[in-house]
């Protein structure tokens, strides 16, 4: 599936999500967070592979320090 793809899905769900019901709502943002727990791990070195690349690329440090996504962020987010 292409990233074009991808976001049409997205967009229309959006869509569907904001006429829905709250307890809808509520469970949809609650399935959205157990699966960012559950891939952290994952979410982690990707942004880890980011900062690398930006830090070669010579990013500015207030830039890379927005960049960084740790657990304090990730808590915030769910």
């Amino acid at each position: 599936m292409s990233l074009e793809q991808i976001l049409v899905k997205i967009k229309k769900a959006a869509v569907r999500l904001a006429a829905a019901e709250t307890e809808v709502k509520n469970r949809a943002l609650q399935q959205i967070a157990d699966r960012l727990l559950e891939r952290e791990e994952a979410i982690f070195r990707a942004n880890e592979a980011d900062l690398e690349r930006s830090r070669a690329e010579n990013l500015a440090a207030p830039l890379l320090k927005r960049l960084k996504f740790d657990a304090a962020k990730l808590a915030e987010v769910v």
